[in-house]
């Protein structure tokens, strides 16, 4: 069985990693997305006791426009291939998906990808948009 993150985390994803050698694969400057490429998010640098939980995909939301608008670009890992490229019908696959508000770019195409019955469970976050 294969794991795969993808997001920022840095020690503690080397870390895990490490300990799960062959088992686990750490893309932890990558963004989870449902194309190959590079994507830009804005970073909160301000919600410390919320974990800096706004950074967000638009300019608008409110943390981002306390933070100052610092926007990063990062590179993108197709979802659906990593799933394809990682996993067999054998394995129990758990996907989280927490990507700043592009949830719900990747999910209709997850569901229509061969990809999706590797899957056994998806959790994404849910929470308002701020457009």
């Amino acid at each position: 069985m294969m794991a795969a993150c993808a997001k920022a985390g840095g020690a503690e994803l080397a870390a895990v990693q490490q300990q799960y050698a062959g088992k686990v694969q750490s893309l932890g400057a990558h963004a989870a997305y449902d194309c190959e490429g590079q994507t830009s998010f804005y970073l909160d640098t301000v919600t410390a006791e919320h974990n800096y939980w706004g950074s967000s995909m638009s300019g608008n939301a409110p943390d981002v426009k306390n933070s100052g608008l610092q926007k990063v670009t990062v590179p993108t890992v197709n979802v659906n291939k990593l799933l394809f490229e990682n996993t067999i019908p054998g394995d129990y696959a758990i996907v989280k998906m927490d990507i700043e508000g592009a949830e719900w770019d990747v999910v209709p195409c997850m569901a229509q990808s061969p990809s999706a019955k590797l899957m056994d469970a998806l959790y994404v976050e849910d929470r308002k948009s701020v457009v």
